[in-house]
């Protein structure tokens, strides 16, 4: 994948880049992305490339948003600009490693 991408939890600030994949955020140990909501499985979601794009795909529920969309399965996000989605309530929002002043702020 030549795009690098990067994961941000806007609740805890937490950044991280998508470096390995399959790329799996969740509420348990393993997870590359883990995150604090109760109730989360382990594996909640599972991101993967696909050509120039990124797949989010859910895993047991569906996306609750996805780019303002009410509702989604996998989603195939295009390189080049910031996508945000609901996962379980978890707001979370991915974006090109190149945007450096997304990062920061």
């Amino acid at each position: 994948m030549s795009l690098q991408w990067v994961i941000l939890d806007p609740q805890s600030g937490q950044v991280v880049p998508l470096e390995r994949f399959p790329f799996y955020i969740g509420g348990g140990l393993t997870a590359d992305l883990r995150l604090m909501e109760p109730g989360l499985p382990d594996v909640a979601a599972e991101l993967q490339p696909s050509g120039s794009h990124l797949l989010v795909q859910p895993r047991g529920t569906p996306l609750a948003a996805a780019d303002g969309t009410s509702h989604a399965g996998t989603m195939k996000l295009a390189p080049g600009s910031e996508h945000g989605f609901l996962l379980q309530g978890q707001p979370l929002i991915l974006f090109s490693a190149r945007d450096t002043s997304r990062i920061e702020s």
